[in-house]
C-alpha cells in the first residue's frame, strides 16, 4: 500500500492581498508560518512519512520544512504558470485582460499569456505522480504543493469531467488530501480532502448539523455513495475510499461546486 499526502502551503502575502500568484515566489504570511507550523505539530504525532517532496516555490518549501528539515524540492509540482496575471488582483485583470478570467476558468485548454492551460498542468503533475509512484511503491510519502496541483489530481484520479466551477471546490492553506494505491497498477482511491483538522483557526464554513459555535466540530470522513449521488457521477463512488465503522460521512456542497470536507476538530 503507498499513501500520498497532498498538502496546500501556508497562507502567502499574495493570498492575504488577493493576488495571482502561479510561478511567482511569494513568501509565507505570519498567518501562513503559524499555518506551517501547526501542521507539523499536528503530523509529528502521527506515524511519520518515509519522504517528503515539494514544489521549489518558497512558499511550498517553507511550509514543508515544517515536516523534514530537507525536502526534495521539484519544479514538477508547481502551481499552474497564469503568465501576465501574475502579481495582479482579479479587478485588475478584469480590467487590463477583459473577459479572460471567465474563458480561463471555462475552457481548460486556453493558456494564460506565457503560461499553461489546466490541461497541461494535470499533465504535468500526473507524470510527477507517477514517478513518485515509482520510486515509492508503498509507504507513506508527503508532497507540499499548490491549490490548483491538488485539485487538478484529485479531479483527475475521481475521473471527473471538466465543470466550471470545478467540482471539489477550493483547496485550503495547509489542507492535506490523502491518495491511496494498493499497486502499481490501482487507480488509485481519494481518502480524504481539504483536512484542516490541524489548525486551530479553521476556515469559516457551515457547522457539521447547524451547531452555532466551533466547539462541536466533529472529524468527518468521505461517505462515497453519498458524494456519488451528490455529484451526480456514478463512477465516483469506486474511486473514494470507505470511511473507517467509527466515522461518519459529510458532504457539503457550496455556490462555488461540490466540496467534500473531511476536517474538524475532535468533540473533547
Amino acid at each position: 500500500m503507498l499513501e500520498i499526502t497532498l498538502i496546500r502551503h501556508g497562507e502567502t502575502e499574495a493570498n492575504a492581498s488577493g493576488r495571482w500568484q502561479g510561478h511567482g515566489d511569494s513568501p509565507l504570511s505570519a498567518i501562513g508560518e503559524a499555518q506551517a507550523a501547526e501542521l507539523g505539530r499536528a503530523l509529528a504525532a502521527g506515524p511519520g512519512f518515509d519522504a517528503v517532496y515539494c514544489s521549489d516555490l518558497r512558499r511550498a518549501v517553507s511550509t514543508a520544512r515544517n515536516l523534514h528539515p530537507a525536502p526534495e524540492a521539484d519544479a514538477a509540482w508547481r502551481e499552474i504558470h497564469v503568465g501576465q496575471f501574475e502579481g495582479l488582483n482579479r479587478d485588475e485583470v478584469e480590467s487590463r485582460f477583459p473577459g479572460e478570467v471567465a474563458r480561463f476558468a471555462d475552457d481548460p485548454t486556453w493558456t494564460v499569456g506565457g503560461g499553461e492551460s489546466w490541461r497541461a498542468v494535470q499533465a504535468r503533475t500526473s507524470a510527477a505522480l507517477a514517478t513518485l509512484r515509482t520510486r515509492h511503491p508503498s509507504g507513506r510519502v508527503a508532497v507540499v504543493s499548490h491549490g490548483g496541483v491538488i485539485l487538478s489530481l484529485c479531479e483527475h484520479l475521481l475521473d471527473l469531467p471538466w465543470r466550471s466551477p470545478r467540482w471539489l471546490g477550493r483547496v485550503h492553506n495547509t489542507a492535506r488530501a490523502v491518495l491511496r494505491f494498493t499497486g502499481p497498477d490501482d487507480e488509485g482511491r481519494l481518502a480524504r480532502y481539504n483536512v484542516v483538522d490541524h489548525l486551530s483557526n479553521p476556515p469559516a464554513l457551515p457547522l457539521p448539523g447547524g451547531a452555532a459555535d466551533g466547539s462541536c466540530w466533529v472529524q468527518t470522513v468521505i461517505d462515497p455513495p453519498r458524494v456519488a449521488s451528490a455529484l451526480g457521477q456514478p463512477q465516483v463512488q469506486g474511486r473514494l475510499a470507505a470511511p473507517a465503522h467509527d466515522q461518519q460521512g459529510q458532504l457539503l456542497l457550496s455556490d462555488t461546486g461540490a466540496t467534500l470536507l473531511t476536517w474538524g476538530v475532535r468533540v473533547g
